[in-house]
């Protein structure tokens, strides 16, 4: 799953994001996408360890909301997407 800048800009707690309905519309559910991915950064921590046992929570969370919304992340990809041709717009990238 590639990062993009608009899952930075979200005042959304993780403990919000714990509780968001599976049935909210794709932008919510785009930040809680957001900050679940973040919370659940265990940075590679070793299974079992107390790091590992605190980001699980989020990591589960996560996979349930995407099990549960298999539209999201097709929407995450054209917002992603969007955003780089918006970036790249009037950039010549192979310079020329």
């Amino acid at each position: 799953m590639g990062v993009s800048k608009h899952e930075h800009h979200t005042n959304m707690t993780a403990t919000e994001a714990l509780t968001i309905s599976h049935d909210s519309d794709l932008a919510t559910l785009d930040k809680a996408y957001s900050v679940l991915n973040s919370a659940g950064d265990d940075g590679g921590a070793f299974p079992g360890s107390k790091v590992w046992r605190a980001c699980k929570p989020y990591n589960d969370a996560l996979y349930a909301l995407i099990t549960a919304r298999p539209d999201l992340e097709p929407y995450r990809r054209e917002l992603a997407t969007a955003e780089r041709r918006k970036a790249l717009e009037g950039v010549d990238v192979l310079g020329l």
